[in-house]
């Protein structure tokens, strides 16, 4: 991607409001590992449910999301609001809002789902 230009080849806004997937220029610019230079692959990795390129050789991931996060507020039929603790760092045992990062497939409500 050319420096200082954050939007798709097309000149659209990279968001998927819709849900249908990630960008095809997107996908077709990672092919290879920032850490080691390995070419990625497809697939499923450990801890994930969902196939996501990584890198065979050191196991890192190249995650295609946005770096925003959602995070919910669900409230019982008694009115008490519902947290959980956090089972990894940052702040892991502390209590949080549910929620975790936006995939570059999601909605927001299907975020907040998941």
């Amino acid at each position: 991607m050319t420096q200082g230009f954050d939007r798709g080849r097309d000149g659209r806004s990279t968001d998927l409001s819709s849900g249908n997937g990630v960008p095809s220029w997107l996908g077709e610019s990672l092919n290879f590992c920032t850490r080691c230079g390995t070419s990625l692959v497809f697939g499923t990795v450990p801890g994930e449910d969902r196939e996501r390129l990584a890198c065979p050789e050191c196991g890192h991931i190249a995650y295609v999301n946005p770096r925003l996060v959602v995070t919910t507020l669900p409230i019982t039929d008694a009115g008490e609001i519902i947290l959980i603790r956090r089972g990894i760092e940052p702040g892991k045992g502390w209590w949080a809002q549910p929620g975790g990062f936006l995939e570059v497939d999601d909605t927001v409500n299907l975020a907040a789902i998941r």
